[in-house]
């Protein structure tokens, strides 16, 4: 009895030999499969490296034109009696008011794009200049924004380097 349970271990040192050749394919199969998604994800952060150098010197060129330019923003104030409004251009701190009849729209347009072209001929050549409509919906006519707006497109249109924003923006008005 003693020879057959000899004979039992004997035959399974083949078999643990083979278990041990599979284990070792499959070992190194993973570690072929873990270098492939290593070199990916290398490549990846290569070029999103790139990408980042890329987007940080456009930033770099943003900033360098951004703080060179010129702004004026332009916003409508309501006044006491409710229909009549000021246009206020503020150049730094300098801000000036013009009162306007709203009633005769193309004269406003007119007047208006006479303003912004003031702004825009004393501006350098070549240098950015930004005109920002901030406005408050409950603070302009309808009719009004959109003469404004025209008004911005057109100037934008006719100058280089001259560059129109529109945001809406709650004034601060206490009451």
């Amino acid at each position: 009895m003693r020879r057959n349970k000899k004979l039992i271990i004997t035959d399974l040192t083949p078999l643990l030999d083979v278990i041990f050749i599979l284990l070792f394919i499959i070992l190194m199969r993973n570690r072929g499969f873990q270098e492939n998604v290593v070199a990916k994800v290398t490549d990846e952060l290569d070029r999103t490296k790139v990408e980042l150098n890329t987007a940080n010197e456009k930033i770099a060129d943003y900033e360098t034109i951004f703080s060179s330019a010129d702004f004026i923003t332009v916003y409508v104030e309501k006044g006491l009696s409710g229909y009549d409004r000021t246009l206020v251009v503020r150049e730094g701190d300098h801000y000036t008011n013009y009162q306007y009849d709203w009633q005769k729209y193309p004269n406003l347009k007119s007047e208006l794009n006479e303003i912004l072209e003031g702004y825009c001929k004393k501006k350098e050549k070549g240098k950015p200049f930004f005109i920002i409509f901030a406005y408050d919906s409950e603070q302009i006519f309808r009719k009004d924004f959109e003469t404004i707006k025209d008004t911005l497109i057109s100037i934008q249109s006719q100058y280089d380097d001259v560059y129109a924003q529109i945001r809406e923006k709650k004034l601060d008005v206490e009451e």
